[in-house]
């Protein structure tokens, strides 16, 4: 068993990295480089490959020399020197042990698609605040901190929206946090309205004198329902340990909180005792 694990360490080693524009990672053997396309094969395979040179960023082979492209598809450098060019592909980190991140939360309009970028921070910090609380209902795991774990997708220039589908592997090596969480949220608004009328006995002024009259006053209220459906996953070392999907009891406005708190006590990596 422990010839196969240096063997493939060393399979591994001598492939060559493609990344692409939105982020991902291939690691195969580049077979070769034309105008318009590159070609190549996935390790232990014999199948010829090509991916478009438009969205390939950067090749980093096996020897190191590494080959950028700009967005028109053509050349831009070579480069025996890998540091110099690595700032144009995703910075991937050595995964630390029992790190623990937590990732921006896709807080989605159910009718327009829309994105809530203020709620998907908020969603973000409340489970990030909810672990923080008890470190010892997480350890041995510490937490990573929100505003690295953000500014590293973006340099990887990988968006809440593309979260779903970046590979989570290629996550983990740009994250560098062993365990990930992964949520999202989807928001139906539904609306309604109730008229309300009023009579009450009241005076007029007819002829110069006062009389009895009956006076009436309307107004519209509008009633919001609020429906949610949240999900989490966890994932160790690439693989998922956890997934769950949660409607909210209540629908009102911050419901989507009770679920979170409902599902994060059930984790596999939260210590309820």
């Amino acid at each position: 068993m422990a010839v196969s694990a240096i063997t493939y360490a060393q399979d591994k080693k001598k492939t060559d990295q493609i990344f692409l524009n939105n982020g991902s990672r291939l690691e195969v053997h580049v077979t070769k480089v034309n105008d318009n396309t590159v070609e190549f094969t996935y390790p232990n395979e014999t199948v010829q490959n090509s991916e478009a040179v438009s969205k390939i960023r950067t090749i980093v082979f096996a020897s190191g020399r590494v080959q950028q492209f700009n967005t028109s598809g053509s050349t831009a450098s070579e480069s025996e020197d890998a540091p110099s060019d690595k700032a144009s592909a995703p910075e991937m980190r050595a995964v630390v042990p029992n790190t623990l991140a937590i990732l921006p939360v896709a807080f989605y309009d159910d009718a327009t698609g829309e994105l809530y970028q203020d709620k998907s921070k908020l969603a973000q910090s409340r489970i990030f605040d909810f672990f923080e609380d008890e470190p010892n209902k997480i350890a041995p795991l510490k937490l990573q901190d929100s505003r690295s774990t953000n500014a590293y997708l973006k340099k990887a220039n990988i968006s809440y929206a593309e979260l779903d589908e970046t590979p989570i592997q290629d996550i983990q090596n740009i994250i560098g946090a062993d365990y990930l969480v992964l949520s999202k949220v989807n928001c139906k608004v539904k609306t309604s309205a109730t008229a309300n009328e009023t009579t009450y006995a009241g005076k007029e002024k007819k002829g110069g004198k006062e009389v009895a009259a009956v006076h009436t006053s309307s107004s519209v209220n509008e009633n919001k329902s609020y429906e949610y459906m949240v999900v989490l996953e966890i994932y160790k070392n690439g693989e998922k340990i956890y997934n769950e999907t949660r409607k909210p009891f209540l629908n009102m406005e911050d419901s989507w909180k009770d679920a979170y708190e409902y599902m994060l006590k059930r984790t596999p990596i939260y210590k309820r005792k």
